[in-house]
């Protein structure tokens, strides 16, 4: 037999194979050329027994005539309780089971076929918390002097876990939130948190819950509230819901810039770099204006309006801390995104030794890039340096412009400032440098006392801005040397034109 295709039979082969890739265009332009919404894009919830009147809804894609065909919606894995209208989109009834329902939904119209979008909804108890991570910060005051930080991750059952910080320790909890009696609220059994961390003193405690709220409350011996409310939890990442695309992955510039320091001689400026991943978790790694190294990390969530991220800041180890009540991601119409505070408990040594009461800082973060920096900072404009020095009472100013390797020697104004030296990183916009001082020494005018003094800090471009800090040892007096004296945080600031 011969193995040759016949004519007739080619004919009708190329038609299959035609009429199969007609098939599979059509079907790939139709599943694109309408979408499905449903309540629970963003973060649907519902209270079980309530009754439930929600629709999904559809929009065709730009393009796409959807004409005059009928449309008709399909739902899998709805909680048990609610039902799908077809014909209309609409879901009614009452849910009769708390839980986390994966729901798919599609819609059709005609030939058009909707790609299947999959939402969690909760069901949630009126007397339990929406499930998912709340987390809040301590502020720092009184005999709370480094502040504190608490996350806890609840379940759709009441089952929850986390932890407590406050400085360096990390005191981690768990338990089951119950019904109190009665009423529609929750409480967890009583703990301790410290309270007064330099004198050891305990307090006692218990998360007290329902569905719009979260708090930590005093509790009396048998443990029922008493004594107020010690901070309220914010739902920041929650357990339900859809997650769009992080619109601000990857590394920020952050500067955290004194406004009021200690007694006026807290000068320099903190900085350092703020990373957020695609699952909406940042971390944050800097410095403290007297170098110190800090970090934090937390979870972040979208604003109102869709594009910003808001978060609770909160670093410690033991001795320093940051707390901030919520920061902002990116720089929006207003410079500050944010206000924070800045404690060092009391240490021996020059650096601060009776320790640091609350310096608030702005937040400030940008994204940095070579390109960002060269729009921001052109090396066609002059820029202005300025080196602060509030517990030596002095100021420089001094005009420059960048080379093409953003890294200038430059020329200081002041005599008795020398061989001033600046470095910019591209990648990241950290800069870091050196200058020295000569002065007469303030206990023999026949001799010089020369400090070399180091300096660093980053460029933040969305503000046209540099924040940075020096640690300067002081001039002596009668009563010191230059062994002895204290050591203060100087600032540096850079900026476009005149003084920033």
């Amino acid at each position: 037999m011969s193995r040759r295709s016949t004519p007739r039979f080619q004919h009708v082969l190329l038609a299959l194979v035609g009429l199969f890739f007609s098939l599979a265009t059509a079907s790939t332009s139709q599943a694109a050329g309408i979408r499905v919404t449903t309540p629970w894009d963003l973060y649907g919830w519902h209270a079980v027994d309530e009754e439930y009147f929600q629709a999904l809804g559809w929009e065709p894609l730009p393009g796409t005539d959807p004409g005059e065909d009928v449309l008709r919606f399909s739902c899998t894995g709805l909680p048990p309780g609610l039902i799908l209208n077809p014909a209309t989109g609409e879901i009614s009834g009452a849910p009769t089971r708390a839980g986390l329902y994966d729901v798919s939904s599609r819609v059709t119209l005609g030939r058009l076929v909707s790609p299947v979008v999959t939402r969690r909804f909760a069901v949630v108890s009126p007397h339990l918390p929406l499930p998912g991570v709340h987390e809040t910060v301590l502020q720092i005051e009184g005999s709370h002097r480094l502040g504190g930080f608490i996350s806890i991750n609840v379940l759709i059952n009441g089952t929850y876990s986390g932890y407590f910080q406050v400085g360096g320790r990390r005191i981690p909890f768990g338990g089951v939130l119950r019904r109190r009696a009665e009423t529609q609220t929750s409480i967890s059994a009583p703990f301790f948190i410290p309270w007064e961390p330099e004198t050891g003193a305990m307090m006692r405690v218990a998360f007290v819950a329902d569905v719009f709220n979260l708090g930590l409350e005093r509790v009396n011996d048998q443990g029922q509230p008493e004594g107020g409310t010690v901070t309220s939890l914010e739902l920041m990442h929650p357990a339900f819901g859809y997650y769009p695309p992080c619109p601000h992955t990857g590394r920020h510039s952050v500067g955290l810039r004194v406004e009021s320091g200690r007694l006026g001689v807290v000068s320099g400026h903190g900085f350092g770099g703020l990373t957020i991943s695609p699952d909406y978790r940042q971390n944050f790694v800097g410095q403290t204006p007297e170098g110190r190294g800090i970090t934090a990390s937390s979870w972040t969530r979208l604003t109102d309006d869709q594009e910003h991220l808001h978060f609770y800041v909160y670093g410690s180890d033991g001795s320093v801390s940051i707390t901030g009540g919520e920061a902002v991601v990116p720089a929006g119409p207003f410079e500050d995104q944010g206000i924070l505070a800045w404690t060092r408990l009391p240490q021996p040594g020059r650096l601060y030794p009776d320790g640091i009461e609350a310096v608030t800082m702005s937040f400030l973060t940008s994204r940095t890039s070579p390109a960002r920096i060269a729009q921001a900072f052109p090396r066609t404009e002059d820029q202005t340096l300025e080196l602060r020095d509030d517990f030596g009472g002095w100021t420089s100013y001094i005009p420059f412009r960048f080379s093409s390797r953003y890294t200038p020697i430059l020329e200081p104004q002041d005599p008795n400032l020398l061989r001033l030296r600046l470095d910019t990183y591209l990648p990241t916009g950290f800069f870091s440098g050196q200058f020295t001082l000569r002065d007469p020494n303030p206990n023999n005018s026949l001799l010089t006392i020369t400090r070399l003094i180091h300096f660093r800090g980053t460029l933040l471009p969305d503000h046209d801005l540099a924040l940075g800090y020096f640690l300067i040892p002081q001039l002596p007096d009668p009563d010191t040397t230059m062994a002895t004296t204290p050591i203060t945080s100087g600032s540096v600031r850079l900026g476009k034109g005149g003084k920033k």
